[in-house]
């Protein structure tokens, strides 16, 4: 334990059939009704040969372009990750070689995460309810924190490096702060915003001394969403006082403020918070649970990102999820200006928990990247989406456009820092496809793409 952290305790080419699993388990993951495997497994490398026939004759000979824009590169891309809940602690304690899967680089087959949503308080998938304690000047971690901290510090950032990012987000403030004095349900009092403001900033002091590498700061989790977890809500009016508040001092810290958190549906209270407080947000947070993503387009404000903050899988199968998360959270967002997609839970066990056993209206069905049982670990089908968008898009990426021949092939074109350009890309259609990936300089990549299959890849230079 660190110094910094005692201060806490005071308190892809296609390459085979066979996937590996959270570090366990090998696994093939089939389409109903067939034998052939539907994942694209995810390679280390990324620069072996194309993909060969698989059987679908002449279908497989139509060629699809994409032609990307290699010369009008656009938003920066962050990475991608997920929630660090309690319930991903426990189980990821207790199987290190799937937290190695998740985010060592050098991990075969792994997802190659870099991004965190941190928990501020306990949430849906916490056994037990639990805030920080604040005594008026400084905020305390409860056991819980301490927990998420150490695990973060000592065995998730060792395995990523200087790529780690951070967002911290409560779901609740203390009850004492709030309508329902309660940490289920309710809002923020309204003589407890200077308190609940003086209390975030103070927690980001504290997780930065510790060597947490917090880049942003939510105000509050689905701030329109009251239930009987730990939930709070807050109206536009308490976000843009609290933003004026907050970020002069998370300026200081070199953190950013992350605007509204909430689902694509509430685009209008953007519009109201961006302009209610200009200047005091760095970024807009979106969840996938209500709206459409192309209502977080064109948000008007000069060096505001959209980041995609919240999204979990529940029972959809892995095609579906394929297609949907290729439309909707990878090349749809970016193309709007998306720059960073964060899942919900890590990990989850096979009871879709541990969660808050007291709540009727918990995620009953949700899912994380990784499924870890007593028997052992196999990733969800949003690990090989993750898996695909971080070898495609390496942090510090800039996104590029790309056009293809035939819409129902889903594309998002990054070029990486080093100058070269990876691409992330679903084949939406029935039948596997030739796909011609061009950049315009002459630089081109044929593939062939299995029916619903993803992809990723390097064009050469």
């Amino acid at each position: 334990m660190s110094p910094s952290l005692g201060r806490f305790t005071r308190r892809v080419a296609v390459a085979s059939c066979a996937l590996l699993a959270l570090g366990l388990v090998s696994a093939q993951v089939a389409a109903p009704g067939t034998a052939r495997p539907i994942v694209t497994p995810v390679a280390a490398d990324l620069a072996g040969a194309a993909a060969p026939a698989d059987g679908a004759g002449l279908l497989g000979l139509r060629t699809i372009d994409v032609r990307i824009d290699a010369r009008s590169p656009r938003q920066e891309w962050f990475g991608v990750g997920a929630a660090l809940t309690d319930a991903s602690v426990e189980l990821l304690r207790a199987n290190p070689r799937a937290m190695q899967a998740l985010f060592d680089p050098t991990y075969p087959d792994g997802a190659r995460l870099n991004l965190v949503r941190l928990p501020l308080s306990s949430t849906d998938f916490s056994p037990t309810p639990w805030t920080w304690d604040w005594d008026g000047q400084v905020a305390h971690p409860s056991p819980e924190a301490v927990a998420a901290a150490t695990l973060l510090l000592h065995d998730i950032a060792p395995l990523v490096g200087d790529d780690l990012a951070v967002n911290a987000v409560a779901w609740s403030a203390p009850a004492e702060m709030k309508t329902s004095g309660s940490l289920r349900g309710g809002a923020l009092r309204e003589d407890a915003e200077t308190a609940y403001g003086d209390m975030l900033v103070s927690q980001v002091r504290r997780l930065l001394e510790a060597g947490v590498p917090v880049r942003w700061l939510s105000l509050g989790n689905e701030p329109n969403h009251s239930a009987d977890y730990a939930t709070m809500t807050m109206t536009t009016e308490q976000q843009v006082r609290l933003a004026g508040d907050v970020s002069p001092r998370l300026d200081a810290l070199g953190v950013d403020l992350l605007a509204l958190d909430h689902n694509w549906s509430h685009r209008s209270q953007v519009d109201d918070l961006l302009s209610g407080a200009p200047q005091t947000f760095g970024a807009v947070g979106w969840h996938c649970y209500d709206g459409d993503h192309t209502q977080a387009g064109a948000l008007g404000a000069p060096g505001v990102t959209s980041m995609i903050t919240e999204c979990t899988g529940t029972t959809d199968s892995t095609r579906g999820t394929f297609d949907w998360d290729s439309r909707n959270l990878v090349a749809g967002p970016a193309a709007l200006g998306n720059g960073a997609l964060f899942f919900l839970n890590l990990a989850l066990d096979a009871t879709h928990g541990p969660f808050d056993a007291d709540s009727w209206q918990r995620c009953t069905d949700c899912r994380g990247l990784g499924r870890i049982t007593s028997q052992g670990a196999s990733p969800e089908p949003e690990y090989f989406v993750a898996a695909h968008l971080a070898r495609a898009a390496r942090p510090g990426s800039r996104y590029l456009p790309a056009t293809s021949s035939d819409g129902r092939i889903s594309v998002a074109a990054f070029r990486h820092p080093d100058g070269r350009v990876g691409v992330y890309a679903h084949n939406g259609t029935r039948w596997t496809r030739t796909v011609r990936f061009s950049d315009g300089s002459g630089s081109s990549r044929s593939v062939r793409i299995g029916a619903g299959d993803i992809t990723s890849l390097r064009l050469p230079r």
